[in-house]
């Protein structure tokens, strides 16, 4: 441990020094052993008060590392709460071009609205907490009011001005195009199935479509009141048909519109053996055979091979004595090279065959024994 002496100390104990090391000073002994306790006294004060500060210092920085760990453990105590509160509400997954039937136009429609969601996140994570700054709290609503008019921009008939879906579209918004499209596609929704954001979402849209349908069907109500009300007979009557029919499987046995077994045997549906196995026709027996060799192409198995092409015997040419053409008895052009081994007759010009053709006419067989052309049907 070094000792810091101040200036007026340090001159204090080199004038002692130099008055006890002088041999012809005429000082006293007791002088001499009063100046030696002064020197002694300043040392301990030095002392004293150096070993104060290093015990000063061990303290504060064990008060230091005491509040690190305190605030060490509170931000853990955070972040616990942090996670479990997003587990609560976790963040909607991105979609994917699968999802949306590979159609690029949808996909990136959808992953813009995927970003706005999430920037609505982080701004309402902002203003919930109470210790951001004015600046930044004015900052979250700004971010808030652009996603829901970019919201608006993207779907103008499903959202609302405010960025919420609304239950019903505007007049001037609600085109015909707009309500095939809401009549005639499923409900997506970029919130995973189960949470109260689906469910809500959802509700939102069945009330959607119950007013499309009512909109879509109001002209044909007003304009043919007669047959609107035969259709509604007619729905009516097929929804008590499909109420009280009853459905057989392939063992006769009753079964509910889940498909569960809820009857003994009773009269069979479909034609069965007596065995109670499912007799099937020619054509399905011909259908399941060609997708059974089918599934086995697919799996690498060995199926039937077809039957090997018949190549014709080929071992004699003929050429034209005008433009010496070669061809085979069957008059279609001879390949070249020739196969080895062939052999070349001479023929006559037939009939209607000019130079340079190429090509014998149609219904002429070449005699090489008469060495004539005959017509063939």
């Amino acid at each position: 441990m070094k000792l810091k002496y101040s200036p007026a100390q340090q001159v204090r104990l080199a004038a002692i020094t130099a008055q006890l090391q002088n041999g012809d000073s005429s000082l006293s002994e007791r002088s001499k052993e009063a100046l030696r306790k002064e020197a002694l006294e300043i040392h301990k004060d030095v002392e004293t008060k150096e070993l104060l500060r290093v015990e000063q210092k061990a303290a504060a920085k064990k008060a230091r590392a005491e509040a690190k760990a305190a605030e060490k453990q509170a931000r853990e105590v955070a972040k616990a709460a942090k996670d479990a509160a997003d587990d609560d509400d976790p963040p909607p997954p991105k979609p994917t071009l699968e999802n949306c039937a590979d159609d690029e136009d949808l996909y990136r429609e959808e992953v813009e609205l995927w970003q706005i969601e999430l920037d609505e996140r982080a701004a309402r994570k902002i203003l919930d907490n109470p210790k951001y700054s004015l600046m930044v709290r004015e900052n979250a609503n700004r971010k808030l009011r652009q996603c829901a008019e970019r919201r608006h921009a993207l779907c103008p008939t499903s959202y609302g001005s405010d960025g919420e879906l609304s239950p019903a579209s505007s007049p001037a918004a609600d085109t015909e195009e707009s309500r095939r499209a809401l009549l005639f596609k499923p409900f997506k929704s970029m919130h995973p199935k189960g949470t109260a954001s689906y469910t809500a979402e959802y509700v939102r849209w069945q009330q959607r479509y119950r007013l499309a349908t009512e909109e879509a069907e109001a002209p044909f109500q007003r304009e043919r009141p007669e047959e609107w009300a035969r259709h509604q007979k007619a729905m009516a009557d097929d929804a008590e048909r499909r109420a009280n029919l009853t459905s057989f499987d392939h063992l006769g046995r009753t079964l509910d519109r889940h498909g569960n077994v809820i009857g003994t045997r009773g009269r069979p549906s479909l034609p069965t053996h007596d065995d109670g196995s499912y007799i099937a026709s020619i054509l399905q027996e011909k259908v399941w055979g060609e997708q059974s060799r089918e599934f086995a192409r697919l799996r690498g198995e060995t199926v039937d091979a077809p039957p090997p092409p018949v190549v014709p015997k080929r071992t004699t040419a003929y050429r034209l004595a005008l433009d010496g053409f070669l061809f085979w008895p069957d008059n279609t052009p001879c390949e070249i090279p020739l196969p080895a081994g062939t052999r070349i007759v001479g023929a006559s010009t037939p009939p209607y065959y000019r130079a340079n053709d190429r090509s014998i006419p149609v219904g002429l067989k070449f005699n090489p024994i008469a060495f004539l052309w005959e017509s063939v049907q």
